[in-house]
């Protein structure tokens, strides 16, 4: 979850949180991996020009919340959360 405020105070959404992109290093710290989908949220947010664009860079903040959600349940039932 501290790593996942990190990026959003960056401006950084991941927007592909799963559990297969979650790792553990050999010295204990988690790491993510795919970043093909991330995006910049403050370049996309300066350009924006109605509520419509802001409305957008907030969903996608929401959807990296709502993943973490479910890849957490998915890791702690031990199962695919059938999303």
């Amino acid at each position: 979850a501290r790593l996942l405020c990190s990026l959003h105070s960056l401006g950084v959404v991941h927007l592909n949180l799963r559990p297969e992109n979650i790792v553990c290093r050999f010295d204990g710290t988690i790491a993510l991996i795919g970043w093909e989908r991330s995006k910049r949220l403050d370049s996309f947010e300066s350009t924006a020009r109605s509520g419509d664009m802001r409305l957008a860079a907030h969903v996608h903040l929401s959807l990296d919340v709502w993943s973490f959600g479910a890849t957490l349940l998915s890791l702690v039932t031990q199962r695919d959360a059938d999303l």
